[in-house]
């Protein structure tokens, strides 16, 4: 018969978060804040992008892609952190855990992608709009 450790690790403890009652409080007022103004955000961006007209532009649609890729990670992630703040126990389960690195990771992903079809055909929609300018004397495209 051999002895040992046969016990299986199901979550994981979070240690830093605040004990106190009055920092708990505040991490959860600051976190649910910021979330709230990163999806008012990025809906705003959708919104106006599908209703003006004028914003029906192929450089347009990739913005509101980009933030509804924006919503669907910060929801993957952030949700999490205040209803942590609130409980007396701080865990995540393992499977937990890898189902929300794994939304993380697969948003993060389509965001690195859109950003890079957005750099490679932004002077391509320039050129369309009105006149053809060189590209130095181009106007930048966020301004």
């Amino acid at each position: 018969m051999s002895w040992g450790n046969r016990s299986v690790w199901l979550e994981f403890v979070f240690l830093a978060y605040p004990s106190k009652p009055e920092p708990r409080a505040l991490a959860f007022l600051g976190a649910s804040l910021v979330y709230t103004w990163v999806i008012t955000g990025n809906v705003l961006i959708m919104v106006a992008i599908q209703t003006k007209a004028c914003l029906h532009t192929p450089m347009h649609y990739f913005l509101g892609s980009l933030s509804g890729v924006e919503i669907g990670y910060t929801a993957a992630v952030v949700p999490h952190l205040p209803a942590n703040a609130l409980r007396a126990e701080k865990t995540i389960t393992l499977l937990g855990c890898a189902t929300q690195m794994g939304f993380f990771i697969r948003l993060g992903g389509a965001d690195c992608l859109l950003l890079a079809s957005v750099a490679m055909n932004a002077p391509r929609w320039h050129e369309k709009e009105s006149e053809w300018k060189p590209a130095h004397i181009r106007a930048p495209l966020f301004a």
